[in-house]
């Protein structure tokens, strides 16, 4: 038996319109003879939707969360399927408590401990196609939760490694290209190598789910990334383990809030806070009266703690910070000082300036567009 795993996120399924479209995708696959493992994401903004309204609630992240914000999933399962059944498809839903996706971990952000491959073999002798609902599985105490904001390529990721099988990642874009193509238009890259694409989703490049690259490495599944939205199917990205290239690979920025607050006791109940809200911070430095960090994190929830810890907020602002990606950037032949060179001959104003063995990243107010052609050009990206 040979199991293909395929995962459509929300813009995928964002309407009935792109729904009947992905139905005769699947169909055309069928034909191969495959046995086709289904994940989909929520239809559109749904999640979102769902995350705003239990917010109105003003409870902390708990079980009740996680059933509100997992609904989604089912609705696409649900007419997903329905559509399916009306072109006479031998499918049916699996729901991550019923194969069982057990998981462990915090309510929000659970990790995927164990999937019972046996529940799936069995349904795939009566069925032809599996939908399953991604984003979430069920923990110890018998409770639904969710694997964090883009959990679903996780969900499709672990259950091709279950079966050794081939993962396809469906998005709005046609694989992975060296920039946001919404930013600057470019092709997208054939090949990028697991290590490069794990930094970009920890920079904050909704991509992949940083869980997701991680397992993805673990087991090195075989991991596609190409649009649902073009006909031409050769155009994907694949993920490889080999390294083929040293250098600039791509170029990410991500709009953040940089925050300065004074603080006259311990911060350690205002990061201990963060952590238990799900609000991830970054950038941090610590003076003697003073904590910066940034964050993509909401505004409003972090406002809330800090004014919870009795802490002043002085001020905050919002800043692009800017990354530069590739294996060796910072010390294969001298990139570090060539790359701060190229910034300053070509006027562009930076400043906290820090980097890895993987990236160089910087904040910067200047043209996104004026930075990538610069950098296009010198490395002929």
């Amino acid at each position: 038996m040979k199991i293909v795993v395929k995962k459509f996120g929300g813009v995928s399924l964002k309407n009935m319109f792109m729904i009947e479209k992905i139905s005769k995708k699947i169909i055309f696959y069928l034909k191969k003879k495959n046995k086709i493992i289904v994940v989909v994401s929520a239809m559109g903004n749904t999640t979102d939707n769902l995350i705003n309204l239990y917010r109105k609630t003003k409870n902390k992240i708990d079980e009740s969360y996680d059933c509100v914000i997992s609904a989604g999933e089912q609705i696409s399962a649900g007419i997903l399927n329905a559509i399916l059944k009306k072109r006479k498809i031998k499918s049916k839903i699996l729901l991550g408590w019923q194969i069982p996706i057990k998981t462990k971990g915090k309510y929000g952000k659970s990790k995927i401990k164990k999937i019972n491959s046996k529940k799936i073999l069995k349904e795939f002798k009566r069925n032809n196609v599996l939908i399953i609902p991604g984003f979430q599985g069920i923990n110890k105490n018998g409770n639904i939760t969710t694997l964090g904001r883009g959990g679903s390529d996780n969900t499709a990721i672990e259950l091709a490694n279950c079966f050794k099988s081939k993962c396809y990642l469906y998005k709005d874009v046609e694989g992975i290209s060296f920039v946001d193509p919404k930013v600057f238009k470019t092709d997208s890259l054939k090949e990028i190598n697991c290590y490069e694409l794990l930094e970009m989703s920890s920079l904050g490049a909704k991509i992949l789910q940083i869980d997701s690259v991680i397992n993805c490495i673990k087991d090195k599944t075989k991991v596609f990334v190409l649009s649902s939205l073009n006909k031409n199917m050769k155009k994907k990205t694949k993920i490889i383990f080999k390294i083929k290239k040293i250098g600039l690979k791509s170029i990410h920025f991500s709009k953040k809030k940089l925050y300065f607050c004074k603080y006259q006791k311990n911060i350690d109940k205002l990061l201990k806070d963060f952590k238990n809200n799900n609000l991830d911070i970054d950038d941090v430095k610590i003076r003697s009266n003073e904590i910066v960090f940034s964050s993509d994190s909401c505004f409003n929830s972090i406002k809330t703690l800090i004014e919870k810890n009795n802490l002043f907020l002085k001020k905050n602002k919002k800043i692009t910070k800017v990354s530069l990606i590739g294996l060796g950037i910072k010390n294969y032949d001298f990139n570090l000082i060539k790359i701060i060179r190229l910034l300053i001959k070509n006027k562009i104003k930076f400043n906290s300036l820090t980097s890895s063995e993987v990236s160089v990243s910087f904040f910067s107010k200047s043209n996104k567009v004026k930075i990538i052609k610069i950098f296009k050009k010198k490395y002929k990206l």
